[in-house]
């Protein structure tokens, strides 16, 4: 009965479509198993052998996830934890459908709410702790004992990861009840589940607060990433190739992964706006598709973009000559009629040196002094990268012949030889590993190109960055710099002006001296400027220094109220005639953020205009407050307006 309940939302998407089990079905059995052959015969992620416990599900995210690379092959590894001497962990048990369950648990995500794969082995991280819990027993009797026993061993992990796998926990008892899979209701919840220290996200940033970890990279990082810019040399191309696009990180802010993606070609000019920008492609939830230089970086840009084309046209000239050539890979002529090359002849087209030419030949099963191009040609097909680094449609895709970042194969390694058979994407992991360094284990660890050069900080002491600190370090110095939010938010690509808080550092000290400044230099309308208006020159900053005690940055201006001292009465109505508001006129940019708050209240009015009476609307207290807070925002646009224009109009 299940069964044929569920039949007719196969392939449907809505989420009370996809995940309903029919609710009269008593049995934990009868409810797994159609959970399983539901999604057995849906088939969400395409074409997939379900009984591989390792599934590619590349071609399925390409569709499903907005601005999706095919950089990397996506797989989840239905596996287990590894033992001592385990490349990887054996597979989920089949016994009592243990590990359908747990596929039929990822194609539900996946039809839910398409995630990554590197998210879909969050959840296999927390179902190895479960499985681990459950010792053999059947899942329709497991308990909340036994995900309080996960999540305990889970916290073996640092705190962050931990943190993660908790909340995949709480996900999987949420299914797991949802669903009927068990005897006993679980309602589980981790109460111990916290944020790791270091553990990203604006919900740990109060409202005025720096962050408490100070991810902006230093300002001794971008110093060196200038020095190594002028002394690594072209020869050095993995170093070379890592500084110059750790240049464009700093310049632009940019996230690595779509610096990976840019296209091959120089940065254009505007005529119209006069801006000088480079093409993006789609990535994350961002529709920007162009990115406006900073004027003082064009130049260096310039350069930049000039040499990487310069030194990756050999790369490119391969991909090309692969995209023509389905099915083979860059190799030499033949020397002889039978199709052969000698082996010191393969060994010099490489480059490589004779131990290593030697052990290539061995790990592509090849001996003698001759090398049969055919069975070459077939064993290194492998190394072909034939995906667009960026799917989409015809104009937005992004294809392996068109992409900067390029590399032949084992190029971006520091401890192998480039083989130029094949070219591949350049990885996120090649230009992080030299910037941060990597761990090796056994309590060795990768150098950064920062050691490899001498350079350290002004203390000696080494340095390292992540790749998103120059994107923190960017954003800080406009903030500081008095860009509004959503100048930052539409510069940076950001979807709400809200996710700045992330990325802003100022502290209270800071924005109450700003604040101060801008009220001497009158950039500050409210009543703190009358009052200061009327103070002499010579006085005005010893007014404002014991006027101005905190500044909260709020859209179009300032809220000076301490509230240490005295609650404020109109908390959450900044713009409703609050005394303590004071806006800034002569920023026009934030005109925009007063203009979007003044179409909200217009919207809100017109929906309150519909539904009631004149004589409701006369005495209800939410409409009067509103008509005050149009008011008002209309007055603080007025006078953008005027400091805007200056003078008269002379039209």
């Amino acid at each position: 009965m299940a069964l044929a309940a569920l039949q007719h939302v196969a392939t449907v998407r809505p989420v009370a479509s996809v995940v309903r089990i029919d609710p009269r079905t008593d049995s934990c059995i009868v409810a797994r198993r159609s959970l399983i052959e539901l999604y057995k015969t849906s088939q969400p992620f395409g074409e997939i052998n379900w009984l591989s416990s390792c599934w590619d599900i590349t071609d399925a995210l390409r569709d499903k996830i907005k601005g999706y690379t095919a950089r990397k092959r996506a797989l989840v590894h239905f596996t287990r934890h590894r033992e001592v001497g385990q490349r990887i962990g054996l597979p989920f048990p089949e016994e009592d459908d243990l590990a359908s369950v747990i596929k039929a648990f990822a194609c539900r995500q996946h039809v839910l709410n398409g995630v990554t794969a590197a998210r879909h082995m969050v959840y296999i991280r927390a179902w190895r702790y479960i499985v681990g819990a459950m010792r053999g027993t059947d899942i329709a009797q497991v308990t909340p004992a036994t995900f309080n026993s996960a999540a305990l061993a889970a916290t073996r992990e640092k705190s962050s990861s931990a943190y993660t796998v908790h909340g995949a926990l709480e996900a999987i008892a949420d299914m797991l009840d949802e669903l009927r899979l068990t005897k006993v209701p679980l309602r589980w919840r981790w109460v111990k589940k916290k944020r790791g220290k270091g553990y990203g996200g604006s919900k740990q940033i109060r409202l005025g607060q720096a962050p408490d970890t100070d991810r902006r990279a230093s300002d001794d990082v971008v110093y060196a990433v200038a020095q190594l810019y002028r002394i690594v040399p072209k020869t050095k191309w993995a170093d070379r190739i890592c500084v110059l696009l750790a240049t464009i990180l700093v310049c632009t802010g940019l996230r690595l992964g779509q610096v990976l993606c840019l296209r091959a070609e120089m940065p254009a000019f505007d005529e119209a706006t006069g801006e000088h920008f480079i093409r993006l492609v789609a990535f994350k939830r961002t529709d920007a598709t162009r990115k406006t230089l900073l004027s003082e970086t064009v130049g260096l840009l310039n350069d930049v973009f000039r040499e990487l084309l310069e030194i990756t046209e050999p790369v490119r000239e391969v991909a090309r000559w692969l995209d023509k050539n389905p099915g083979r890979v860059n190799l030499p002529k033949p020397d002889n009629s039978d199709g052969t090359v000698t082996a010191a002849r393969l060994r010099t087209w490489f480059g490589l040196s004779t131990g290593a030419f030697k052990r290539r030949l061995q790990t592509w099963g090849f001996a003698g002094a001759a090398i049969p191009l055919h069975e070459l040609n077939e064993r290194l097909l492998r190394d072909r990268f034939d995906k667009p680094v960026v799917p989409g449609t015809r104009g937005e895709q992004l294809l392996l012949k068109d992409c900067l970042s390029i590399s032949f194969v084992s190029a971006m390694k520091q401890t192998t030889a480039a083989l130029k058979h094949a070219v591949r994407p350049i990885g996120e992991q090649h230009v992080s590993d030299r910037l941060r360094g990597r761990q090796l284990g056994d309590g060795r660890s990768r150098a950064t190109i920062f050691d490899r050069y001498s350079l350290t900080d002004s203390q000696g002491n080494p340095l390292s960055t992540y790749t998103h600190g120059f994107r923190h370090k960017l954003n800080d110095a406009l903030d500081k710099g008095g860009a509004p939010d959503v100048i930052q938010a539409q510069w940076f690509g950001r979807a709400n002006p809200r996710d700045n808080k992330a990325y802003q550092y100022r502290t209270h000290a800071e924005m109450r001296e700003r604040a101060r400044d801008m009220l001497i230099k009158g950039q500050l309308n409210g009543r703190f400027a009358t009052l200061l208006s009327q103070v002499t020159p010579e006085c005005r900053k010893e007014a404002a220094e014991s006027m101005v005690q905190v500044a909260h940055p709020i859209s179009g201006g300032y809220c000076l109220q301490n509230f240490a001292q005295v609650d404020c009465e109109h908390c959450g109505q900044c713009l409703d005639e609050c005394m303590s508001f004071h806006w800034v006129p002569g920023e026009t940019d934030r005109q925009d953020e007063v203009i979007a708050i003044r179409d909200t209240i217009s919207r809100k009015l017109n929906v309150m205009l519909d539904k009631m009476s004149p004589t409701e609307r006369q005495n209800d207290e939410s409409f009067s407050r509103l008509r005050h807070q149009q008011n008002f925002v209309n007055q603080i646009l007025k006078s953008m307006e005027e400091s805007k224009v200056g003078e008269p109009n002379k039209t």
